[in-house]
């Protein structure tokens, strides 16, 4: 379900359907992708149609992220609502679209989405990632999150624990990268 396509300057934001099959299984077997987000390995069509068809149509704020003027999915981004209007901040992008600012335009859509009256109307959103994933961090720290420590063994990844960076932003805070990450 998807309440919304957002745009940016290069980006739209819309619905993941079964047309994006193709591409998930592909950028979901991509071991780096593999190492910080836990999708299933080894990652199968099966597993690409369950998400695509099965999952995202049921996620209220989950957008498939593609370039203005074409199909193909780059990769997605979510806010997974929480209680007393908050939410998490997810995202993942395919290895050929990464570096590119991609991703950081699309979490500055989706944050302002998050934050508008006539978006979601949330006052906190959090950001979590496996330690080392500096290219999320690097995209939570452009668009304003503020970090806000390490927790060990906190992030259930398959068949274990890993520590975790997490950052968060207010409705009332300024969007202006910050620093105090170890990055």
């Amino acid at each position: 379900m998807i309440p919304a396509t957002l745009t940016t300057a290069r980006l739209r934001l819309d619905a993941i359907s079964s047309a994006d099959n193709d591409a998930v299984f592909e950028y979901c077997n991509d071991t780096d992708l593999q190492g910080y987000v836990p999708v299933p390995v080894p990652y199968t069509h099966q597993a690409a149609a369950s998400y695509t068809e099965g999952y995202a149509p049921k996620a209220p704020w989950l957008w498939a992220i593609r370039l203005l003027e074409e199909q193909r999915l780059l990769g997605v981004i979510e806010l997974k609502p929480h209680e007393l209007r908050s939410a998490e901040l997810g995202y993942w992008l395919g290895d050929p679209h990464r570096g590119q600012g991609i991703m950081t335009e699309a979490a500055m859509a989706v944050i302002d989405f998050g934050f508008s009256a006539d978006g979601a109307a949330l006052a906190h959103i959090d950001w979590c990632a496996v330690v080392g994933n500096i290219g999320s961090a690097t995209v939570a720290q452009k668009i304003g999150m503020r970090y806000e420590g390490l927790r060990r063994q906190s992030l259930p990844h398959r068949d274990r624990r890993l520590d975790a960076w997490f950052a968060s932003i207010l409705s009332t805070d300024d969007r202006e990268p910050q620093t105090g990450w170890p990055l």
